[in-house]
């Protein structure tokens, strides 16, 4: 009987205390230098990165903080506790109500289907399934190419337009769009250095500009820079518009990055998401741990009923789904 205690003892005793204090204090780490290349990090290509993983440092934190409670370090706990204060301040405003909250009872007009298809490995049966079972006025695709244009061949009896464009000049397909509403023809905007196709509805009998964008992921210096151009571009792009605008699409930029930011500010546009949580679309398999890479941003007179993040499809990016309210044109007498 003595032997099994002692057994106990070794297996739970010093030694398994000395390895969660330190697995406590490697969290903790990990928590103050991610939030500090989240914040002070962003203009260097290859600190950039820091800003997707916000959610991890929360809970990276909580872990080192509930690890360093029983007689850890004071200092260490300190850190923690301060890592979580500041990865939830960061965290918090996409709980914040939107600055222009839907009508009580008031139903969409109009729904979009966002999704990376990540080359050919989602499966097209479970996509067109999807579709038909959510029924979205327009369908916005990014590492679209003319595979996957055969392979969606059975959703042309339900969107009469469709297409896809290059993000690039002189590239491949990249951008694929169905919709079913009347529209102008889409204009590509690659050789103005913004990779997006830009496509105008009659949405409530107004226009509405709808914006199909997919920018480079920063993960090289010359990706990087790219990346920083093109979100410039975007937004001087966006500032010229005078009719409501709706930007969808993988902007490889979480909420947490400067050049997201640089963008809201400069388009005065707003996130879909926020008031509906983080709603993570990448990696799809990372369950609670996804960011939100794949953005839906509105203009601040267009309503946002509700936004969710969709099933796994085989892509490494989960498809989001919004419905929104496009109010008609205001009487002028």
């Amino acid at each position: 009987m003595s032997t099994n205690n002692d057994n106990h003892q070794a297996r739970n005793g010093p030694g398994a205390t000395a390895g969660w204090r330190k697995f406590a204090k490697a969290s903790i780490l990990l928590a103050v230098i991610g939030l500090v290349l989240t914040c002070w990090g962003g203009r260097y290509w290859y600190l950039a990165g820091a800003a997707y993983w916000v959610p991890v440092y929360f809970i990276a934190a909580l872990l080192g903080v509930l690890g360093s409670l029983p007689g850890g370090s004071r200092g260490w706990l300190a850190a923690g506790l301060l890592c979580i204060l500041a990865s939830a301040g960061l965290l918090a405003p996409g709980y914040f109500p939107p600055p222009n909250p839907a009508p009580a009872g008031q139903q969409p007009n109009f729904r979009i289907l966002q999704f990376n298809t990540y080359k050919h490995r989602s499966n097209p049966d479970a996509l067109i399934k999807l579709v038909r079972e959510t029924s979205p006025d327009i369908i916005l695709f990014q590492e679209f190419d003319k595979e996957w244009e055969a392979a969606l061949k059975p959703l042309e009896t339900l969107y009469p337009h469709h297409t896809g464009f290059p993000r690039y000049p002189g590239g491949g397909p990249d951008l694929g769009q169905y919709w079913r509403t009347d529209s102008s023809t889409p204009q590509v905007l690659a050789e103005s250095g913004v990779p997006a196709v830009t496509t105008t509805l009659m949405i409530n009998q107004r226009p509405v500009q709808i914006f199909n964008v997919h920018t480079a992921a920063p993960f090289s210096p010359r990706r990087a820079r790219h990346h920083r151009e093109q979100m410039h571009a975007l937004a001087l792009h966006l500032r010229g518009t005078s009719s409501p605008v709706i930007v969808v699409g993988d902007l490889n930029t979480t909420p947490w990055s400067q050049y997201y930011q640089e963008l809201l500010r400069h388009s005065d546009l707003i996130s879909a998401r926020q008031g509906f949580g983080i709603l993570g679309s990448w990696p799809s398999f990372f369950g609670l741990l996804r960011v939100p890479l794949d953005q839906v941003l509105v203009s601040a007179e267009i309503n946002v009923i509700r936004c969710r993040v969709g099933p796994g499809l085989g892509s490494d990016h989960r498809p989001v789904l919004t419905d929104l309210y496009i109010p008609p044109l205001k009487n002028k007498d």
